[in-house]
């Protein structure tokens, strides 16, 4: 599966970053930016070249996504959707939250709003 990480710290105070610079290379790509969450989000989605996004913050994780991906791809690939319970992450095509503005700049609720 091609795929691109693209990961935004917004200046945590711990090794956050140092710890997401291990992990830079061809497919994995590590930003600092500093502001709102959601504006930290539409910057991730500036550096993106792919044609699907999924933002998550640091504190989820998902197991078995990569079912859930092949059902997105089977079923919904048009749309944005819901993942999870927690918060409000999301899958969709790039080019849809380009078209809609991406998120506003909040801090909190940018999810939720989007």
């Amino acid at each position: 599966m091609d795929y691109e990480l693209i990961l935004v710290d917004n200046y945590s105070k711990d090794n956050t970053y140092g710890i997401m610079q291990k992990f830079a290379g061809d497919n994995v790509r590590v930003f600092r930016y500093k502001g709102r969450k959601g504006a930290a989000r539409n910057f991730g989605l500036q550096q993106s070249s792919g044609n699907y996004v999924t933002e998550l913050d640091s504190d989820q994780m998902y197991n078995n996504f990569e079912i859930f991906l092949g059902d997105y791809f089977r079923k919904y690939s048009s749309f944005g959707v819901k993942i999870g319970r927690s918060s409000f992450p999301i899958i969709a095509p790039r080019h849809l939250l380009i078209e809609v503005g991406g998120w506003r700049n909040f801090q909190f609720t940018e999810d939720w709003d989007l």
